[in-house]
């Protein structure tokens, strides 16, 4: 007897704030006001450039590129790989 198997990766995009590098971060000391800013800046939600669509090509790219033909094939071809739930920052891919 075969059984099917479900594999899901969560995916969290964190987005730093664009003036504040990560030597910076660790060299200053922050008042609880400032990283609770920070905080709120790197799990702010994801913007609506980035859909569904486009982060399952990225990561169907990105296993092209790195696994070759092998990793295209462990993935379930180019039509493998959905993505949902992009805007809360945690999409989740299902390969």
């Amino acid at each position: 007897m075969v059984r099917l198997k479900h594999r899901y990766l969560l995916v969290d995009i964190l987005y730093p704030p664009a003036s504040v590098d990560a030597t910076t971060l660790a060299k200053s000391k922050h008042t609880p006001n400032n990283a609770k800013d920070i905080h709120i800046l790197i799990h702010r939600p994801t913007t609506d450039t980035l859909t569904p669509q486009s982060l399952a090509r990225a990561v169907r790219e990105h296993v092209a590129e790195m696994f070759g033909d092998w990793g295209m094939g462990r993935l379930g071809g180019s039509s493998a790989g959905g993505v949902s739930g992009t805007r809360n920052g945690k999409p989740i891919a299902k390969g």
